[in-house]
C-alpha cells in the first residue's frame, strides 16, 4: 500500500495530462474523456489501496488508448506497408 501512495498522485497527474494530450481538437472528445474515466478509476483503486484493483485500471486505460490514431479503434495495429509493384 506504501508503494501505492507514493506513485498516486505523479501517476495520476501523468495519465490526466497524457489523456487531455489525446484530444483532436480544443474540447474535450470521446477519447480523451475515456482516459478521464479510466483515471479516475485508478486514483480510487490506489486510494482504497488495492494493488489488484490499480493494475486493472491502468490495463484498462493503456486499452483505451488509442493505437492507430482512429476511432474506432479496430485492433489497434498499423496499417500493412503497401506493396511493392512487381516488374
Amino acid at each position: 500500500m506504501a508503494g501505492l501512495q507514493g506513485i498516486s498522485e505523479d501517476m495520476v497527474t501523468a495519465m490526466k495530462l497524457y489523456g487531455q494530450a489525446n484530444r483532436r481538437g480544443e474540447v474535450p472528445d470521446k477519447i480523451s474523456q475515456r482516459l478521464e474515466e479510466d483515471t479516475k478509476v485508478f486514483e480510487a483503486a490506489v486510494k482504497k489501496g488495492s494493488m489488484d484493483d490499480a493494475k486493472a485500471a491502468f490495463k484498462q486505460y493503456f486499452s483505451d488508448l488509442p493505437k492507430d490514431g482512429k476511432e474506432p479503434f479496430g485492433d489497434g495495429q498499423a496499417p500493412p506497408p503497401p506493396t511493392a509493384v512487381e516488374k
